[in-house]
């Protein structure tokens, strides 16, 4: 069945490795299908080109609420200590030469179908 829009997250971890050259590696690239279930405002009286003029401006709604950036990791501290418990971890196994973490955040994307 074909979706109506998709949203894209990424982590992204920006880090000076032991020769002080700066990285960006993404990782766990994760998409996801949604579908518009409901039309804000919609009226079983609309004709064809005011229902699919309703249903366009909620996808475009929908998608540029799910673009953004959720920092993690920035200014040398964690938002939360909950992230570091969870990508401490990860993040020193993916960046072995890691000297200085920079930034990490998940990156969501959306675009339509």
């Amino acid at each position: 069945m074909k979706c109506d829009y998709y949203i894209q997250t990424e982590l992204v971890v920006k880090y000076v490795d032991k020769y002080s050259v700066i990285h960006k590696t993404i990782t766990n690239t994760i998409i996801q299908k949604k579908y518009i279930v409901n039309v804000p405002e919609h009226d079983s009286d609309d004709d064809f080109e005011i229902r699919f003029d309703k249903y366009n401006k909620e996808i475009k709604n929908c998608i540029e609420k799910n673009i953004y950036n959720k920092m993690l990791y920035e200014n040398d501290n964690w938002v939360k200590e909950v992230y570091k418990k969870r990508y401490a971890k990860q993040i020193s196994f993916l960046c072995p030469n890691l000297h200085k973490l920079l930034k990490i955040y998940k990156k969501y994307s959306a675009w339509g179908s």
